[in-house]
């Protein structure tokens, strides 16, 4: 059985900053461990320098798991985390 998650894609214009209308996506994976690492790598890891996009899990319990897994460092060194 897989998992499904919604993601929210949160875009800005590059110099004004102005807030550009939300996109959603469907993320799937075989639990919730590659869910949350298939999240990390491709978005949340992948963008976190970007200052005109962002992304977020849509679904407050997935969230909330999502950043219990985060918190394990061997998760965040294991799917592309800088480890300096």
């Amino acid at each position: 059985m897989m998992i499904e998650a919604t993601i929210v894609k949160r875009r800005y214009e590059p110099f004004s900053f102005k807030r550009l209308p939300d996109e959603r996506e469907t993320i799937q994976a075989a639990d919730r461990a590659s869910l949350y690492a298939l999240f990390f790598r491709e978005y949340a890891n992948r963008y976190k320098y970007c200052n005109s996009v962002s992304y977020a899990l849509d679904d407050p319990a997935l969230l909330a798991g999502y950043w219990v897994w985060f918190s394990d460092i061997r998760n965040y060194a294991d799917n592309g985390g800088d480890m300096w």
